[in-house]
């Protein structure tokens, strides 16, 4: 019976597609991080001209964009410990 429900358990976490997150990807969350806060420094600084703005804007919804597509295809999930 207690082997019956590990297997259940087992089963249930394989097919609900948990997954982690790797090194790499929390080393590129972190560096996206460090990223944007230099650039909106920058900006608040008035360091920054409207074109700048609009590309970074348009880099960082392409990257979030990617992490999005990971997580949908169960390729990369969102830390359990994170905020």
């Amino acid at each position: 019976m207690r082997r019956r429900i590990i297997l259940l358990l087992i089963l249930a976490l394989f097919v609900s597609g948990c997954t982690g997150v790797t090194m790499a990807e929390k080393n590129w969350i972190q560096d996206k991080a460090n990223r944007s806060a230099a650039y909106v420094a920058l900006m608040d600084k008035g360091q920054t001209t409207g074109d700048q703005d609009k590309a970074w804007i348009h880099s960082q919804d392409a990257s979030w964009q990617l992490w999005a597509e990971k997580i949908g295809i169960g390729a990369a999930a969102p830390s359990i410990g994170a905020p």
